[in-house]
């Protein structure tokens, strides 16, 4: 995806397939991805030792916006993400990587120079979320359930959080 302004419906999902790679980017134009009323669901990155890691790059000044988990690697993934200069605003939570106990997670993530806002661009003024989450504001930035050996996420430089419950939540 580059240079595009995405609509997307309510619950709907972007899913990348293990072994298989999404790369959101700028061209000419910023890509800018979002819904209208209500919260889409995401992009889900899969991944397995059968089939080989997904991975999503996000990076030249894309915009996401209004998604229940922007970026959502499952407990049964492998999937790897790679985010840079980009900005994450009016999610519920951004990132979530949900790595429980026992996860065959052997994967390795970045985000470096990126926003986690939660506030009106244009105006800079704090704001709320949409539907269903309309008189809230983001609940994290971002979320690492650790599998508990090693590190997998690297939280690098220039990062900024702004109007968020929690910033970054590692459990």
């Amino acid at each position: 995806i580059s240079g595009c302004n995405v609509i997307i419906d309510p619950t709907v999902r972007i899913i990348v397939q293990a072994g298989k790679q999404l790369n959101i980017t700028n061209g000419t134009t910023q890509s800018h991805l979002y819904a209208c009323t209500k919260m889409w669901d995401g992009i889900t990155i899969e991944g397995s030792t059968l089939f080989g890691n997904g991975l999503l790059r996000i990076n030249n000044n894309t915009l996401i916006e209004d998604a229940e988990h922007a970026v959502y690697i499952p407990n049964t993934s492998t999937g790897n993400f790679r985010i840079q200069n980009s900005t994450f605003n009016k999610n519920w939570i951004h990132i979530l990587i949900d790595h429980a106990p026992g996860s065959q997670y052997v994967g390795s993530s970045s985000v470096d120079y990126s926003n986690f806002f939660c506030k009106n661009l244009t105006t800079n003024v704090y704001s709320n979320l949409i539907a269903p989450h309309s008189t809230s504001r983001t609940f994290q930035a971002i979320s690492y359930k650790s599998a508990g050996a090693g590190p997998y996420m690297t939280i690098g430089s220039g990062n900024v959080v702004e109007n968020a419950d929690v910033g970054i939540y590692n459990y």
